[in-house]
């Protein structure tokens, strides 16, 4: 339910060689040094610009020509109303990286030799041979089984269906492993999934709360502004946001605007980038048009091709701490057994999390099109907590990380732009990696076997990577 390396190693070397005076050579002393290699701030590359308050793009170091540079690598937090998160006067300070080495935003000089730290290895990643003829690559479908520039995959739990969401045309491709076989199944909304499904980035499954009985609830985010406004009304750019649908593959039959398939739809999170499944009804999205970790509890679902969402409560995490690459996903997972979201916090070229767990609630703010800051609402507030970085891509070599699976010990990254899969450790160690040869892979997924499903966006493939 989407991540060359290696600075150059200084070394220094000192050889001396006392004792009894004896008639050798003198002895040559050695030095090597090299001054310290200096890292350029990266922009987020985010093309779009923020409507409501012009502070969505986070500074760079002062020399990307920026109009919001400060000089700094402070982000400036968009409230989206002049609000800020905790005290509403001035800008919270920025949350410890949780390491020594406190993360710097604009980091994604590559590396030099191209070659990653020996690391131990892993069955899947091909044992620390880093190439592809050590792994086995099957391409289960293609563009002529449906595929549009595939961003994530996700399996219903508890099934053989593989969840494909399509970016280039916002449509599900829904593939069935059948032993060695897999049938696929194009789903488009007839025409609602211009809103409902605009360009989406990333999906995750949740639970049966509130959607058919027998049937998962599930949840998209997508990478757009209002592309539609003739059928939203005319409601601005900011307006877009997640949307809950059921698995039930039957329900995508309905026609027009509000189609049966629909349970659900918050609003307030256009340009989202990832999305991963708390609780209930509850999804974390990464919001690349606030620069947030945004929380969308749809609560009660307003059930098939409603229109009511008003009791739907929003909350923006850490607003101006992550950062999107205009076009790349960036996705998370939320880890159940400790409550850490882990995050392809693209743009910042790293892996962060957070501990859902803690955090503090700031002040409420509104740009409420759903009506959830009335009586029967949630509400809409901020919550500021800290956001560590668990892989600094900039030592590792990483340059755009992208998507995410996690297991009971190890991250698994995809490098959007080199096609490199990494694993580490949950608490950042290198531990494998395996060189795809193919840029634009994007969201993963292990299925119960252990095999790994990955989404390649550019060559409209879904992968099957198996040791």
């Amino acid at each position: 339910m989407s991540t060359e390396l290696s600075n150059t190693v200084n070394e220094s070397r000192n050889f001396r060689k006392a004792g009894i005076i004896i008639s050798l050579a003198a002895v040559c002393m050695m030095a090597c040094t090299e001054p310290p290699r200096t890292a350029s701030r990266r922009s987020s590359n985010n093309s779009n610009t923020n409507p409501d308050a012009g502070l969505n793009t986070a500074p760079d170091s002062g020399n990307n020509n920026s109009d919001s540079d400060t000089g700094t690598n402070t982000p400036v937090p968009d409230a989206g109303n002049n609000v800020t998160p905790d005290s509403g006067t001035n800008p919270p300070p920025r949350p410890d990286s949780g390491t020594n080495n406190p993360i710097d935003a604009g980091m994604m000089s590559p590396p030099d030799s191209g070659q990653p730290p020996a690391p131990s290895g892993l069955p899947i990643l091909g044992n620390g041979q880093h190439t592809a003829n050590s792994v086995n690559i099957q391409v289960i479908a293609r563009s002529a089984d449906g595929l549009s520039q595939p961003t994530d995959v996700a399996f219903n739990p508890g099934t053989s269906d593989l969840w494909v969401v399509n970016q280039g045309d916002s449509t599900f491709t829904v593939l069935t492993m059948n032993g060695t076989s897999v049938s696929s199944n194009n789903i488009r909304g007839r025409g609602a999934h211009v809103h409902f499904l605009a360009k989406p980035s990333a999906l995750a499954f949740g639970d049966f709360a509130g959607c058919e009985t027998g049937f998962r609830c599930m949840a998209t985010s997508h990478d757009s502004l209002n592309d539609q406004p003739t059928i939203t009304g005319g409601a601005p750019n900011d307006f877009m946001g997640p949307s809950l649908w059921t698995s039930d593959t039957s329900m995508f039959s309905g026609s027009g605007p509000y189609h049966n398939a629909h349970y659900d739809m918050l609003h307030n999170s256009p340009q989202g980038k990832g999305i991963a499944w708390e609780s209930g009804n509850a999804y974390y999205i990464f919001d690349g048009y606030h620069e947030s970790i945004t929380r969308y509890d749809f609560h009660s679902t307003h059930g098939p091709g409603g229109s009511d969402h008003s009791d739907g409560e929003i909350s923006r995490w850490s607003q101006g701490f992550v950062s999107g690459v205009n076009g790349v996903p960036s996705h998370l997972e939320f880890d159940q057994s400790s409550d850490i979201l882990y995050i392809a916090d693209t743009g910042n070229n790293r892996i962060a999390s957070i501990n859902t767990a803690s955090g503090t609630r700031g002040q409420n703010y509104n740009e409420d099109y759903d009506g959830i800051t009335g009586p029967s609402g949630g509400g809409m507030y901020y919550m500021q907590a800290p956001v560590n970085t668990v892989v600094s891509g900039s030592s590792t070599g990483m340059v755009q990380p992208s998507g995410l699976a996690i297991n009971a010990t190890h991250i698994f990254v995809s490098d959007f732009s080199t096609g490199r899969i990494w694993a580490f450790t949950k608490s950042g160690t290198l531990v494998d990696y395996l060189e795809t040869g193919k840029t634009g892979i994007a969201g993963m997924t292990f299925d119960s076997n252990g095999a790994l499903f990955v989404a390649d966006r550019n060559r409209q493939e879904i992968l099957k990577i198996t040791p």
